[in-house]
């Protein structure tokens, strides 16, 4: 890690194809847990949209321009390695980490475990006292790797499929 320089840099309107290639290399089904189900990128069946590259340049927009949203590019020696799209609970000082995405090339480099010390320490410093996030329960490797970078489980949720 030492010869690889990871920054952080708020996310730009020009960027959008980046993030997007990014998160269509890296998205499969084990990473949909209920909070894709309800922002509509997935089915109710825990399927990917049809539509899910367009969603998803759609909240990108909205996002690089919400007060409530900061997305952050994670650049490994100034080229767009991911990105991580944070959600801000500004009066409650509480961040939710709604999505980290490496790009595929760049995984397994020590990338992400900078990248989540550099948003911790961006949000430490704007004074936010805890980052949340939620995990398909099938995303396995993802778990191990918030739990290596110190995240603890603090709640498990369940989903019914209902007869329409």
């Amino acid at each position: 890690m030492a010869d690889i320089v990871i920054t952080l840099q708020e996310g730009k309107q020009e960027n959008i194809e980046k993030y997007l290639s990014i998160f269509n290399e890296c998205k499969h089904e084990s990473y949909i847990s209920h909070g894709e189900v309800l922002c509509g990128r997935a089915t109710h069946n825990f399927k990917w949209t049809d539509d899910i590259l367009a969603q998803m340049k759609d909240e990108f927009t909205d996002d690089l321009t919400s007060e409530n949203y900061t997305v952050l590019e994670i650049l490994r020696l100034g080229e767009i390695a991911g990105f991580a799209i944070i959600e801000l609970y500004k009066p409650e000082k509480v961040a939710v980490l709604d999505d980290i995405m490496i790009a595929k090339d760049a995984q397994g480099k020590g990338i992400g475990t900078e990248a989540l010390r550099l948003i911790e320490a961006y949000l430490q410093s704007k004074n936010f006292g805890i980052l949340l996030l939620e995990s398909g329960v099938k995303n396995k490797g993802a778990h191990e790797f918030f739990e290596k970078n110190g995240f603890t489980q603090v709640s498990v949720e369940y989903a019914k499929r209902l007869k329409t």
